[in-house]
């Protein structure tokens, strides 16, 4: 089962990722951010600025101007990106997909499934938040979350759109996570940033 223990374990390395190259991350003027996407390699991390396409997954976005999205080196498994909003590595924004909703018997079990596990993982959590919403043309839910940073005195809070697109194999369903983490007093700012990037999420055909 594809656990949260599993997925923060995917963030944390991608968080490495950015952590490593974000001194050579230049800024970016409206100029500089191509209308689609462009990846290359930067010590082996994959990178992109303007728009992102997952094709094996089946979905895209538009990174803001000014962001740049990076994901694993290959020949790692290339479910999505982490988009880091400060140099400081305190607010990023995640998306995902992957073939686990077969591994629950709903969006609702996926969900529940998933504050359990940041509940057992967190300290002094709350949830904020949790209704209806829309990835695209999927339902969606989305669940809002605070906690405290063990290693700070920051409170920190997660937002998340969960969604599964239904296949006629069950196995073949595709799971997909957006997940902004960010601190509160930084949270009115970034949620802005990543409302727009899921007005911007668009389904896309999968591979045959």
């Amino acid at each position: 089962m594809f656990t949260e223990r599993i997925r923060s374990e995917l963030s944390k390395a991608l968080v490495s990722l950015c952590v490593m190259t974000a001194s050579a991350i230049p800024s970016l003027s409206d100029k500089q951010t191509p209308r689609s996407h462009s990846a290359h390699e930067n010590r082996n991390e994959q990178m992109w600025r303007g728009e992102y396409v997952n094709s094996v997954y089946g979905y895209s976005m538009i990174i803001p101007k000014g962001f740049v999205a990076i994901g694993p080196p290959a020949p790692w498994p290339q479910h999505g990106v982490d988009i880091q909003l400060t140099r400081t590595s305190d607010a990023h924004i995640f998306t995902n997909g992957d073939f686990s909703a077969s591994d629950y018997q709903s969006l609702e079990a996926v969900v529940t499934s998933d504050l359990e596990d940041a509940k057992n993982s967190r300290t002094s959590l709350i949830v904020a938040n949790r209704g209806a919403r829309r990835l695209g043309p999927l339902r969606a839910i989305e669940t809002v979350f605070k906690y405290k940073d063990n290693s700070s005195t920051e409170t920190i809070v997660e937002q998340r759109i969960t969604a599964i697109r239904p296949r006629r194999e069950s196995e073949e369903s595709i799971l997909y996570t957006l997940r902004l983490r960010t601190t509160e007093v930084r949270y009115s700012h970034d949620r802005q940033v990543f409302s727009h990037i899921l007005k911007s999420w668009r389904m896309r055909p999968l591979p045959k």
